[in-house]
């Protein structure tokens, strides 16, 4: 594949066509996993810059942060702009898991549109953690828009505006470049943020503790994985910030997502749709290390109650089984979240797949949601633990 063919494909998953005319969709690369492996490997060929991490920038460049992480056997940070949700000691962390040690990081994002994030990003870094940015990834660069003064480590993409306007121009019928790509432009599509990493008012769940009957429950299944691969999962606590751990050992994930490739076949499915910002990644990751065996497989993401990302194109999920993906579930309540999202989109959804399952406190209560999760379709939780 050549780069100018690299370059139409990518394109072609993250410009959609709308009513409004063609609108970027900066997860849109999540529905072509096979040109994310190709851009995974292009961008790496153009690292100069030695790195001991890489480090995702809030969500729209997270499946790319994973796939960038899997291939050069790195560990992965998560920076969130306006912080995760407050810990129990009352910090609020920008970057989980926390960086013990001086770490040289490559920044990763789907694109930049003002580059405030960038900006706001190097300066958390370099003042709060012990993260090093030395460049950043990007998918799309559109470098007609002028940098802020805080974005200082270098740039490298696959596609830059400037070296490919004649493809710009003939959806724009020739529109200058710098008006379709300016901050404020309508290719920016729908600009107000997702608040990722905070889950709004819980009182909404008051009716599924209530009315749900937790009676008819899904069959909770476990895979059966080596013993000392389980063991190792166990190893890494359950709670916050700990959980995030995970990513801090590139072979711990490996060896995981390649077990459960050989006991589950994720090939069946067509759409995964990731519960959260860990549910996302952990559902790249089983992507990345099984996708020779997947053809069309697209991932979305359901971020508590706001909308599936990308959102579904028409038809998408018509008459296909989603496969829902959580790294941990100790209520179903996010995951109901979700599969509401595949239902409002005309999508089902019969299996859960998580890494750990843990109902133990409050188990009765907690149980109330999985009722609900069994109305709406699911009949089987499949996980690696579960602690009942």
């Amino acid at each position: 594949m050549t780069d100018e063919v690299l370059v139409r494909d990518l394109l072609a998953s993250l410009l959609n066509k709308s009513e409004r005319g063609i609108v970027f969709e900066k997860r849109g690369y999540q529905r072509n996993l096979h040109v994310l492996k190709k851009a995974t490997k292009a961008i790496i060929s153009q690292l100069s810059h030695s790195v001991d991490a890489v480090c995702a920038l809030g969500t729209s460049g997270l499946g790319f942060a994973v796939f960038l992480a899997h291939e050069l056997s790195l560990p992965l940070y998560f920076y969130k702009s306006e912080g995760w949700p407050r810990l129990k000691d009352g910090r609020t962390l920008f970057v989980l898991p926390e960086a013990t040690k001086p770490t040289r990081v490559l920044l990763v994002d789907s694109h930049i549109r003002s580059s405030y994030t960038w900006a706001k990003a190097e300066r958390k870094l370099a003042k709060e953690t012990n993260l090093i940015p030395e460049a950043i990834a990007l998918l799309f660069y559109p470098d007609t828009n002028e940098l802020l003064t805080g974005c200082s480590v270098p740039i490298i993409s696959i596609c830059k505006a400037s070296e490919h306007a004649d493809i710009f121009h003939e959806a724009w019928k020739g529109k200058s470049l710098p008006n379709i790509l300016a901050s404020d432009s309508d290719f920016w599509g729908n600009r107000s943020p997702v608040n990722v990493g905070a889950p709004g008012n819980y009182s909404r769940h008051f009716i599924d503790f209530i009315i749900s009957n937790p009676a008819s429950l899904p069959q909770i299944r476990t895979f059966d994985l080596p013993t000392k691969l389980v063991d190792r999962i166990k190893d890494i606590p359950m709670s916050d910030p700990d959980i995030w751990k995970y990513y801090l050992s590139p072979s711990l994930i490996q060896d995981i997502a390649k077990a459960l490739g050989q006991v589950f076949d994720l090939s069946t499915y067509k759409n995964i749709v990731g519960v959260s910002v860990l549910g996302t990644a952990f559902a790249h990751s089983l992507a990345y290390y099984n996708i020779p065996k997947l053809e069309e497989m697209k991932i979305f993401s359901a971020y508590f109650e706001k909308r599936l990302i990308p959102l579904p194109r028409a038809h998408e999920f018509d008459g296909e089984d989603v496969l829902l993906c959580q790294m941990r579930l100790t209520t179903g309540l996010m995951s109901n979240d979700a599969l509401k999202l595949i239902l409002r989109e005309a999508g089902k959804s019969n299996t859960l797949l998580t890494l750990r399952t843990d109902l133990t406190i409050e188990p009765d209560r907690r149980k109330r949601p999985l009722g609900l999760l069994s109305q709406r379709g699911i009949r089987y939780i499949r996980t690696v633990t579960y602690n009942s």
